[in-house]
Parts: structure tokens; C-alpha cells; sequence
């Protein structure tokens, strides 16, 4: 778990707010070029205790942003996302899980999300993300055609394998307060 002191996250944070709308930018590049008035569409996530707080890039976010909940089936929870208006004036719920979504009952399909970020446990230069075990994220990135940034904190990575399962997605970028790791080319 990242322990600092608040400075020291807070500059973490904003190194990987930096980097994300960096990265971000260079991707949707070809988005904004190709059609007429279209606008990106970024997954976010509302962090919980032990992951980088985005919220000042979704509150300076010129992207559409849409978020994951939590939804009741039959027998479980599906993982959809929601949009997202204004960051700031949204109404949260909290998730089952402990994370904040949006109280809107509208979703967004896979295929109109462009970049999806990421959160997780762990990750590792080789794109391998350690989730917190319920596997939402690797159900609903299955069929998922965008890229997939991982973000954590440097302590959070791994320079070794981490252990994986046949369905787990791999990230096509890794995020970090002094990283930025582009696996597409590998």
C-alpha cells in the first residue's frame, strides 16, 4: 500500500495526472482528426485509499468521461460505465466494493470508450495487473477494443511476473509517478 506523507502523494499524483493526459492526448489524437465534432470517450475511476487520485484531470478534462458501477444481476454484479457530465456536480453512489459511481442508470457500450484507465493492486513491466479478485475489470476488458492504461504508484510495480489466470488482460500502457511504459511495442 502506498504510505506517504500528503506532499509526497500529492506530487505522485500530479506526476501521474501529467502523464495520463499526456499519454491520453497522444492516443486520441486520430479520434478528434477523423470525425467531425467527435470527442473521445476516457474510462475513469473514483480511487480508493491505496490508488492515485485522478480527479484533478477529470475536472480539467476536455474528453467525455464515463465511469464503472456496479450492477445487480440475478446471481451477481456486472461491471458497466456510466457517464459523466461535470466531475464535480455528479451524484455518487458508493459501489458494493467501496468505490464511488455514478448514481445514473445510463451506460456507455465497450465499443465507444476509447482509452480505459485503470486501476490495481500491483502491475508489472510486462502489462500484467493484480486486481483485487472479483474480476470485473478482466470480464469486461474480454471484449474491449481501446487502449488500457494501468495506473498505480511506483511501489506498485513489479519488475518480475505477476501471477495470472488465462482471462486476464494485459494493459497496453502502465502509468506511474516516474514511468511511463508503452507495451504495445512488445
Amino acid at each position: 500500500m502506498f504510505v506517504q506523507s500528503p506532499t509526497l502523494r500529492a506530487a505522485a499524483e500530479s506526476c501521474i495526472v501529467a502523464s495520463v493526459q499526456t499519454v491520453i492526448s497522444t492516443l486520441t489524437e486520430s479520434v478528434s482528426t477523423t470525425s467531425a465534432g467527435s470527442v473521445p470517450v476516457i474510462a475513469g475511476f473514483n480511487a480508493l485509499s491505496d490508488e492515485p487520485d485522478l480527479s484533478s484531470f477529470y475536472h480539467s478534462a476536455s474528453y467525455a468521461l464515463v465511469f464503472p458501477k456496479l450492477v445487480a444481476m440475478p446471481d451477481s454484479e456486472v461491471m458497466e460505465f456510466t457517464p459523466v457530465e461535470n466531475y464535480a456536480a455528479e451524484k455518487w453512489d458508493v459501489s458494493s466494493l467501496g468505490f464511488r459511481h455514478p448514481s445514473s442508470v445510463e451506460t456507455v457500450p465497450a465499443d465507444a470508450i476509447h482509452v480505459m484507465l485503470i486501476p490495481g493492486l500491483g502491475f508489472s513491466a510486462q502489462g500484467e495487473r493484480l486486481g483485487r479478485g472479483k474480476g470485473f475489470y478482466d470480464r469486461y476488458l474480454n471484449n474491449y477494443k481501446g487502449f488500457k492504461i494501468g495506473v498505480c504508484f511506483d511501489c506498485q510495480m513489479s519488475e518480475t511476473s505477476l501471477p495470472t489466470d488465462s482471462w486476464d488482460i494485459k494493459m497496453d500502457y502502465i502509468i506511474t509517478e516516474t514511468k511511463r511504459i508503452d507495451l504495445r511495442k512488445k
